[in-house]
Order: C-alpha cells, then structure tokens, then sequence
C-alpha cells in the first residue's frame, strides 16, 4: 500500500484512458469509505452482541440486522467479495431471527460473534494491502446449519481482535484531510515553540520588560496553536475501547466468571499513533482485571457482591494529558502476599519488604516477571503482563499508577500526552553538559546535603517520605554519547560532599534519586529523532533545540540501566 492507497490487482489490460484513471480513482476512494464505515460498523456490531447475549430485545436485533445488511451492501458495491458473502450470510441469520423461525441461543450468538471477528480480520488485511480472502467456509456451512434450525455445537472463541488498523488510509478517510498534513502542522507548531523561548532569554538578558510580555503572548498563542492542532489530530478514544467489548465477553467465560464492560468517555480524544500502541497494554490490563481481579461468582456472592463482576473502561482529557482507567469491583491487591512473593523472589529481604509502605509494595507488580499468581492459565499468571504494559506506556512518554482497596476492586491509572512531538522537560546540568529529562518521569526536585544520604545494604539511600531511595548520580549511568559524552568521573563516583542539586524520578518498580550538578528549569521541546548515521544510543530517546540554539540530548533514564 503506497500514500494510503488500497492496492487493487487488476491483471492484464489494454493502456488506461482518462476515463478509465477516472473511475479508479473513483474506485480507490469509496474503497477507502468502506474501510472506515466497515470499521465503525464492526465496532458497533461488538457492542450489539454484548447487548443481545444479556436478553436483548427485537429492536437489538433488528439493529443488527441492518448493521450486517449495510456491511454487505457496500463491501459488494466496492468489489470485496468475501466480506459481502460472509455478512450476506450472518444477515440471513439475523433476518432468521428477527422473522420469528429461530431463537437467540448461546452457540448462535457464539457464532455470530466468530463472524464478526472473521469480518474485521478480513477487513484489517485489506487495509494492509491484501485481498481480504479468508477460509470462511466452516463457518460459513455453521451459519447454514443454524438457519436450518440444526443444533448448533460449542465453538471456541479467540481472546484477542486483530491487530489495530495502522492503515493512514483509515484515517485519512475518516478525518478528510492528509495525516501527513496533520503530522507537517504538528512538526511547524513545534519549530514555533523555539521562538518564543530563544526571545525569553534575550529578553532575561536585556531585562526588557516589554519584550519578556510579547514572548510571553507569543509562548500562550503558539501554545494554544499546538492544542487545535492536537484536537484535529486524535480519533475518540471509543474506537479503540469498542474493540474489547468482545475479548472481555471471551475472557469472561474463560474462567467460568460472569463480566461485563462498561465504557466512560468514549468522545475522549486520544492521537492517532498513541492509539494503535495502546491496544496491546489493555489487552494485558483487561486479562489481569478478568484473572486476577475479579473473584469467581460463587466468591462474590458469598461476600454480598453482584454476581456478575464489572470492567470500566473510562478516558477523560485534562489539558495536554489523556487519562485512561482500568477499573474492577474485584478482590483488590493484598500488599502483605505481595511482600511475601518479593521475599520469595530474592528481590528483597524479609526486613525491607516489611518496611515497604503499601503503596510501594503494591507498585512491585510492575516489575518484570513479578506475579503472585500460583498457576498457570490460558488468561494470565505466566509472569508477564504488567511489565509490558509500564514498557509500553513509558515508551508513549506516559505513566502508569494503580489505585487498590482490598474487597473493592483496582484501578490502573494511565496518563499520556496528547502530542508525541511536543515535549515537557526538566534541563539539568552535569558537567559541561546539558541534558533534558523528560517531566513525566520527574516526581520532585530537591537540594539534598551530604548528611541525608546514608548507606545501607544495597547502596546510597535518601529517605523521601519515610522511603529509602536508591542514590545514584548521573554520570554513574554510563553515558556512552561519543564526543557528547559527560566529563564528570564514570560509574561509583563519590557522593560529593556539599548541597547537591537531586531529582527524584519514577522508575519501573521503585522511584529512585538522581544527582547531578546544576537544575536549569523546565523547558517544552520539540522531540528530534537522532540521524539513522548515528544509529540506536542506549538511554538517549532524541533531541532538542534549545533557545540558545545548542543541542541537548533528551534521555531515557529506563534505557540507561536496562
């Protein structure tokens, strides 16, 4: 697929006309309109199901019907065959139904919930530039069994969804207007934010009153500039909730447990890219929530619980941030066996675990392979999971919290930007150089005397708040930046013995405190990919202008110690 174009194999013919690159062209484009309806389409469909299992009524079912009767229309208007054949058939099913001769039953809506699945795995491979041809034909003769009135027999449903369209055609369509128009306003927003910056500090230098406010007025419009922009750029976060309307239906049975979803927010907006990537760390946070939050129905009952369990899937914007929740009116985490598995592990000694407050006992299910599970199954508790997604959000320039309260459920918080490009940084200093640590990671910045680091078993230890952090400089990070490299004294160098200058910075599986030499403030930056000639720099995730116009690296402290 080339400039968000649906490849079409047209095989030999005679040399096109004007005419004939018209109707292409034509062509192309409602293809392209297919892809987006068809998408929403299927997303709905999810929901309807999800609806009808729990006892829907005529008017579900009417509803998809005319949802299947207009996915088969058009797809055969536009050329796709197997999609217009196979939703061709499950309208059969839902005219069935609807007309009187059959009724809903759990092996039907099964099947109809393998359609759909079958229909957007069909769909996802015409957007990547393929035919759209699948085996359809077993459950295509099930749909025909069932419209005979046959007894239907247990079908195995999958999990997870296809992979989430990263077609630009998609959402090309879906915005009209070029993604990559978007992307160039995006990137010419951030080159603004120079600007005002480099006046800031003339103005600092020049201690001219009336140029410090126009850099300031500048600064505030090319801000609320870069936020319009942002607006345009995202789709609602509904798309991508929808598409687990179904994997929790299929998780839920898996265990013999009864779920629900439920979905807040869905007008939310959530960029485009940050969209496609957050998928996979739901998906871990949905099959944490279905195996090991929620408890099994006779559990629930027992303590006075709805014996169905509950999953909320909620986003609500605030400011430049998009905040994510993973909700459950589970069990909750118990801080006492996840101290006992940290023992067990060897990650801590009796005595320090005991001394982890709960909030920092709870944190340690981020880290990788830590699972309290003590058995394996086809959902979770194979010690993966949790990691991947603080990984992944992190890597989204973004932070993940969990909120818990044992007998009432968990919560797992996930903030993240709404613009990749555009960063907010804390500036520091070590040595002669400049670096840029990205403020998200940044809890705190505090000056620190000699006397408050004390030594313990593990190494150089402040007390934040009655928590022994880990101590470490920057420089002990082992900066291998060639000519850009730190000068300072490389990895175990001395505590110096003055006021240091310290950041407090969140790190996967404990927080840890950072020295360095200077605290220059904060600063928004336009992210700059390093030169492919450069290659993959361990812990340095970019670059960025500053209004000096030197050049600082911008650094991925997880990067620089994995």
């Amino acid at each position: 697929m080339r400039n968000g174009d649906v490849q079409i194999e047209s095989g030999t013919r005679a040399p096109m006309t004007e005419t004939d690159d018209l109707d292409a062209q034509l062509l192309r484009q409602m293809q392209q309109d297919f892809l987006a309806e068809s998408l929403e389409i299927l997303d709905r469909l999810g929901t309807l199901l999800v609806k009808l299992e729990k006892g829907g009524d005529p008017d579900l079912i009417d509803a998809i019907f005319r949802e299947m009767h207009t996915l088969k229309g058009t797809a055969g208007f536009v050329g796709f065959e197997s999609i217009r054949t196979l939703a061709h058939k499950l309208e059969d099913i839902f005219g069935a139904l609807r007309d009187g001769p059959l009724d809903v039953t759990p092996e039907l809506i099964d099947t109809a919930f393998a359609g759909v699945q079958m229909l957007a795995a069909m769909r996802e491979d015409i957007a990547r530039g393929g035919t759209g041809e699948a085996d359809a034909a077993s459950l295509i003769a099930r749909l025909e069994a069932a419209q005979r009135g046959e007894k239907l027999a247990p079908v195995e449903l999958p999990t997870s969804q296809p992979e989430p369209d990263t077609t630009p055609a998609t959402v090309e369509t879906t915005l009209r207007v070029k993604v990559e128009t978007l992307d160039t306003m995006m990137e010419l927003v951030g080159e603004l934010i120079t600007a005002p910056n480099a006046l800031m500090a003339i103005a600092e230098r020049l201690q001219d009153e009336q140029l410090t406010s126009n850099a300031a007025v500048i600064s505030r419009l090319i801000h609320e500039l870069g936020m319009q922009v942002s607006s345009v750029r995202p789709v609602p976060v509904e798309r991508l909730f929808n598409r687990f309307t179904g994997v929790v239906r299929n998780l839920g049975r898996e265990p013999g447990k009864e779920v629900q979803l439920v979905i807040e927010g869905g007008d939310a907006p959530l960029d485009r890219a940050i969209s496609e990537r957050m998928y996979d760390p739901l998906i871990h946070l949905l099959r944490n929530a279905v195996d090991h939050g929620l408890e099994p129905t006779v559990d629930r009952r027992r303590v006075g619980k709805p014996a169905e369990g509950t999953i909320r899937l909620s986003a609500e914007r605030r400011g430049d941030v998009v905040i994510l929740r993973v909700a459950d009116d589970g069990r909750g985490i118990d801080a006492d066996r996840v101290r006992r598995v940290a023992v067990e592990r060897g990650l801590y000694s009796k005595e320090e675990a005991a001394a982890l407050s709960d909030e920092r006992a709870i944190h340690l299910i981020f880290a990788s392979g830590f699972s309290t599970s003590t058995t394996v199954t086809d959902v979770s508790g194979r010690g993966v999971g949790l990691d991947v997604v603080m990984q992944n959000v992190r890597h989204l320039r973004g932070n993940t919290s969990v909120e818990t309260e044992l007998g009432r459920g968990t919560t797992f918080v996930i903030q993240l930007p709404l613009s990749l490009a555009i960063l907010q940084v804390q500036l520091v200093c070590v040595g002669e150089h400049t670096y840029a640590l990205p403020l998200h990671i940044v809890r705190e910045t505090r000056q620190i005397a000699p006397g408050e680091i004390q030594t313990m078993q593990r190494g150089k230890v402040l007390f934040v708040r009655d928590t022994a952090l880990p101590v470490r400089r920057l420089s002990d990070f082992g900066l291998q930046i060639s000519d850009c490299g730190d000068p300072t004294p490389n990895p175990q160098s001395a505590i110096p013995n003055r006021i240091s200058p310290a950041i407090v910075i969140r790190r996967a599986g404990r927080d840890e405190v950072l020295l360095v030499d200077e605290l220059v403030g904060k600063q928004q930056v336009v992210l700059k990919p390093l030169s492919p000639y450069l290659g993959r720099m361990r812990g340095v995730d970019g670059a960025a202008i500053l209004p000096d116009g030197s050049v600082t690296l911008i650094l991925d402290v997880e990067g620089l110690v994995d």
